[in-house]
């Protein structure tokens, strides 16, 4: 009988191991399943702030502009040229997505504008050209001047790194930018 239950034992233990080793791969995929629900919420989360980019970059210029388009119109330029001036050469990189539950953030890294050197500059530019043309002309030639100048003085610009982390937030099963991820991502574009 000793022996009997010996060889129970060891026909025991080989039966669990080999149950065992028939249960890693199915503990493996369910975990791999676990993680890809996961990433597949990071995904979409990024999806959502890589189309919100589209939607913006791609938007009518007075849309992306806001208030700022009048005045730029008042300067005689055409807000579809002066986005596309600020918009030159910039780019993104779409980071990693930090979720809890239904909301979140999405790491979201630019090229952008130089916009702080642009104001400098286009003090020191109009200033000169304003006392180049005489230093009086009329006020609807000044308009028209700065908006020139500042132009030349946006392309000029160089290009500076910035990043953000744009609020995602989950809603009927879908991650989508809100407003306040929205104006997150026109300030780090345009750099205001």
């Amino acid at each position: 009988m000793g022996t009997g239950r010996g060889l129970t034992r060891c026909a025991t233990r080989r039966a669990f191991l080999a149950f065992g080793a028939a249960s890693l791969p199915a503990l493996a995929l369910v975990g791999l399943c676990a993680c890809e629900k996961g990433a597949g919420d990071g995904e979409a989360a990024r999806q959502a702030v890589a189309d919100e980019l589209t939607a913006l970059t791609g938007s009518s210029a007075p849309d992306l502009l806001g208030d700022a388009a009048s005045g730029i119109e008042k300067l005689g330029l055409d807000c579809r040229e002066f986005l596309s001036a600020l918009l030159d050469g910039v780019s993104w990189e779409i980071g990693e997505a930090t979720l809890e539950g239904s909301a979140g953030s999405v790491r979201v890294a630019a090229s952008r504008r130089a916009l702080s050197g642009v104001l400098s500059s286009f003090d020191d530019a109009y200033t000169a050209q304003a006392l180049a043309n005489g230093g009086h002309p009329e006020e609807s030639e000044l308009y028209e001047m700065a908006g020139e100048v500042l132009l030349e003085c946006i392309r000029a610009a160089r290009l500076e790194e910035a990043s953000a982390d744009v609020a995602v937030v989950k809603s009927d099963g879908s991650w989508t930018v809100p407003q306040e991820g929205q104006a997150a991502l026109t300030s780090l574009l345009l750099g205001s």
